[in-house]
């Protein structure tokens, strides 16, 4: 009798056994929320890394062709100002074709070596693929192209994440022209990061951006340029 009475006196009630079972979930779903964190973590540092090597591929293609990005160089030798160092080679013909925006990219596989890298790893709209060969369209591109960018005018903007909104407008397949004087609105939205994204700047840098603060990041660099800032949006 003594021991029937110490057993169920040990017992779990089954309100204790509900509070167990809601403890333990509790804690699993902060494990899962904590993982999802660090996972998104991990992939905007992965794109922050891929926009600084495009950042870098563009300077030393720059160095190499007179300080001329490819979208600066013609194809066949010529550019917009007769440059004495021009060579063939570039993209300038494809500037304004935004179907095209991978041409200004694949101009760059020497210098980036993989066509990984022009995939951010939190675009699940976007293919990865390691062939340069298989890069005939924008695809596998997660990045814009900034056609006013210049690496003398650090606040230009060279490249950014695809995911742009521009006056209420989702973008994609467009090239854009944004004014220090208009006050053009631009965000940020859900189809990469959420609610942030990144900027490569003329210097080479790569700045985290949140959507509150993305317009006038782009106003900066319109009153960097005399020029309104052009961006090719894949």
């Amino acid at each position: 009798m003594n021991r029937s009475r110490s057993r169920r006196h040990h017992a779990f009630t089954r309100v204790e056994l509900l509070a167990a079972l809601l403890s333990i979930g509790v804690l699993v779903l902060m494990l899962i929320s904590a993982l999802l964190r660090a996972k998104a973590q991990t992939r905007r540092i992965g794109c922050i890394s891929r926009l600084k090597n495009i950042g870098l591929s563009m300077r030393i293609f720059s160095t190499d062709n007179g300080g001329l990005y490819p979208f600066q160089r013609s194809t066949n030798g010529t550019v917009a100002t007769n440059h004495p160092f021009a060579r063939a080679g570039g993209t300038l013909e494809f500037a304004q074709d935004p179907t095209s925006a991978w041409r200004h990219f694949a101009a760059l596989s020497n210098e980036l070596g993989s066509p990984v890298i022009v995939r951010c790893p939190a675009d699940k709209q976007r293919e990865a693929t390691r062939n340069w060969a298989e890069i005939s369209n924008n695809k596998f591109l997660s990045y814009t192209v900034g056609l006013s960018a210049s690496a003398d005018r650090p606040q230009t903007i060279l490249s950014c994440d695809r995911n742009l909104v521009i006056n209420g407008a989702s973008v994609s397949n467009a090239l854009v022209s944004l004014h220090a004087f208009r006050n053009d609105k631009v965000i940020w939205d859900q189809r990469i990061h959420v609610n942030a994204g990144n900027v490569l700047l003329g210097d080479g840098s790569v700045q985290q951006v949140t959507s509150g603060r993305l317009s006038e990041q782009f106003r900066d660099a319109a009153v960097a340029n005399p020029e309104p800032q052009k961006l090719v949006v894949p």
